[in-house]
């Protein structure tokens, strides 16, 4: 059965997208791909691809990652002057001999391969030819002022898994990483097995604190509990109660899907908000409630 889910609530237009591909028979990495890309180039998402918020030098750096149940994958990291990446990590893993590509090499690679949908020779996102949207660099002459402050550092990501009408999975992940961090640093998001992975078994992709959630590697914990016989939802549930566990102050917010069509989700957090579309009818958003104890989520990339 087709079906579609991803982190938070800024996802529902990308999850709309992606069902829109999926009932025209599109195939999951089309349909994650193309709805990913619908997140990355709307700039009210502060969080992700050209509306994000710059690093510390004030110039966008991307991340992104795709990989499908056959274990085809493809990861780009710390790429500039792009509005989006993951039409980049798409090319990586069908067209590059490489499966990660960082930095300037990968910027040149791409721009060589002509990637489609991504390619911006304004140089976008860079602070000093005034080409970020509006919001990040009126967000980025607050954080040269001092404003920012001793505020927590937390990001959000889209992470997004399709199932197509054949049984295939695919799995994506995209974000422009933690507002004004060093040039060059790197969260879990394109990591496989850390933001996403997919076997097939099922697939998993998660949000959060990404300096600290790398190295839970998450997403395989959470498919390699689906092969041991869990559901998606049980193996969520275990994969955040690990963390909390072991660092009670990490925000991880966690999805997955089997290859038996169900799906699951969980936090550490209360405030997580993910969409889902199970083949037919209305994309849903739903929260995720962990209880009383916990406390909510905090957001900082706004």
């Amino acid at each position: 059965a087709m079906l579609c889910i991803a982190t938070w609530s800024f996802s529902q237009s990308a999850v709309t997208a992606a069902s829109a591909a999926l009932l025209s028979k599109a195939s999951a990495i089309d349909a994650a791909e193309q709805a990913i890309l619908v997140t990355e180039l709307d700039p009210l998402v502060t969080s992700v691809g050209f509306g994000g918020l710059p690093n510390s030098a004030g110039t966008l750096q991307l991340d992104a990652a795709l990989m499908t149940h056959t274990g085809a994958a493809g990861a780009v990291m710390a790429l500039q002057g792009f509005r989006s990446a993951i039409p980049v990590a798409r090319a990586v893993l069908e067209r590059c001999p490489h499966t990660v590509m960082a930095g300037a090499g990968a910027e040149a690679w791409a721009r060589a391969e002509g990637v489609e949908g991504a390619v911006d020779q304004e140089n976008v996102g860079d602070v000093s030819r005034g080409n970020l949207t509006e919001h990040a660099e009126k967000r980025y002459a607050e954080y040269l002022a001092g404003h920012e402050g001793e505020k927590p550092w937390h990001t959000d990501t889209v992470g997004l898994i399709a199932v197509d009408g054949d049984g295939g999975v695919a799995v994506g992940c995209a974000t422009s990483g933690m507002q004004f961090k060093l040039p060059g640093r790197v969260g879990d998001s394109p990591i496989i097995g850390g933001g996403l992975y997919a076997d097939e078994f099922g697939a998993a992709t998660a949000s959060g604190d990404g300096d600290q959630m790398i190295r839970f590697c998450l997403a395989f914990l959470i498919v390699e509990k689906i092969r041991d016989g869990m559901s998606p939802q049980a193996a969520c549930e275990l994969a955040t109660a690990r963390v909390r566990a072991a660092s009670p102050t990490t925000q991880a917010a966690v999805i997955a899907v089997d290859r038996k069509g169900r799906f699951g989700a969980h936090c550490t957090r209360n405030g997580f908000k993910y969409c889902v579309w199970q083949g037919k009818g209305d994309v849903e958003v739903l929260e995720v409630n962990v209880g009383e104890e916990v406390g909510r989520w905090h957001h900082t990339c706004v």
